[in-house]
């Protein structure tokens, strides 16, 4: 291709009309700082000084001489909900929402800003209704989030798990505290007078379902509550093995829990008069996973008989990492201090000193 020197004219040509366009718009920011009042520059200056409650005042001023600046009411709005002047932020995000030119999405953004107001504010009644307005929004995986934890804290379990139930349809995540929703149910069935069995039974089979859904796995915290509700259930229908079973289950799938169920376990054997299988059983399981907790149970069973010779069936390396994880012989309860002679505490001292 020839190269044509006649096209050196674009050349100044394209340089003029860049720096016409340039001017232009340089003309066009002064114009529009020209526009904004002083009392604009000095907040953005306190701000930047860390001097917020002055930055405030200068906001404010700038907002009662130009009102349609949205912007700046949001930002005054979250300056005031951070500082904790809940009125004066509920009544900077009411002023947006009663401006019927406001385009819908600032309008919905005003309506979550006064929701987190009245959340942060504790008007819980007013919160949950401003953030059902916001379900069927571009805010309404927020808004569902934040009802979840207002019926959590109201301890309205059927609205929460409705909530909890909307949320999966809006992002594919697990809610693991939905099997704990469960649980509350069929713990405040059994709490109902006469206890509502069935009803517990019901809402204990929608959390296991709620549990592998969000595969918490067999050993959770979620899982042993299901497990002792049931025994629950169990111990009041006197049905001692299966309420055993459970709480062998706990046990087998997560030792960390031993000591919540140990009590009970040993509570169950004794109805069989099994007393010392049961007791077995939980030594064995301290020397395999050894817990503070567990060896309570274990050792407040061994002291009234046998005081600490006993001791043998509890191995010393476990017995001595406990102790020295809680100091010393002062951990243990005072009822068991008073049972122990000088020659047992010599010994529980002399095993934690290995």
């Amino acid at each position: 291709m020839d190269f044509e020197s006649w096209w050196l004219i674009f050349v100044p040509l394209l340089f003029a009309l860049g720096w016409l366009a340039a001017r232009f718009d340089i003309r066009q920011i002064l114009s529009e700082t020209r526009n904004l009042p002083d009392s604009y520059f000095r907040g953005l200056n306190f701000l930047l000084n860390e001097e917020p409650d002055r930055a405030i005042d200068a906001f404010v001023e700038v907002t009662k001489l130009d009102p349609e600046t949205t912007e700046l009411h949001f930002a005054l709005g979250s300056l005031f909900r951070r500082r904790g002047e809940m009125e004066r932020a509920i009544r900077v995000h009411q002023s947006l929402l009663s401006r019927a030119d406001l385009p819908v999405s600032q309008r919905e953004h005003a309506q979550h800003e006064l929701a987190q107001d009245y959340l942060k504010a504790g008007m819980l009644d007013r919160a949950e209704e401003a953030f059902t307005v916001l379900k069927e929004t571009s805010f309404g995986l927020a808004a569902l989030r934040a009802l979840i934890r207002i019926y959590e804290s109201e301890h309205d379990w059927t609205r929460a798990i409705q909530a909890v139930q909307s949320l999966r349809k809006l992002v594919d995540e697990p809610v693991p505290q939905l099997v704990h929703y469960y649980c509350e149910q069929a713990q405040a069935a059994l709490a109902a007078k006469p206890p509502e069995v069935a009803q517990a039974q019901e809402a204990l089979k929608l959390a296991e379902r709620a549990a592998q859904a969000a595969q918490t796995g067999s050993g959770s915290a979620a899982s042993v509550r299901v497990a002792l509700i049931h025994a629950s259930i169990a111990g009041s229908a006197q049905q001692t093995l299966v309420q055993r079973a459970c709480f062998q289950k706990v046990l087998e799938q997560a030792p960390e829990f031993a000591g919540l169920v140990a009590e009970e376990l040993l509570q169950n054997f004794a109805l069989t008069r099994e007393s010392a299988v049961g007791l077995a059983l939980l030594q064995e399981h301290h020397n395999r996973f050894a817990s503070l907790d567990l060896f309570n149970v274990c050792f407040v069973r061994c002291v009234p008989r046998r005081a600490l010779t006993r001791l043998g069936g509890l191995r010393a390396k476990p017995f001595k990492r406990i102790l020295r994880c809680w100091g010393s012989i002062a951990c243990l309860r005072p009822n068991w201090r008073t049972r122990l002679n000088s020659k047992h505490l010599l010994k529980v001292r002399f095993l934690a000193q290995i």
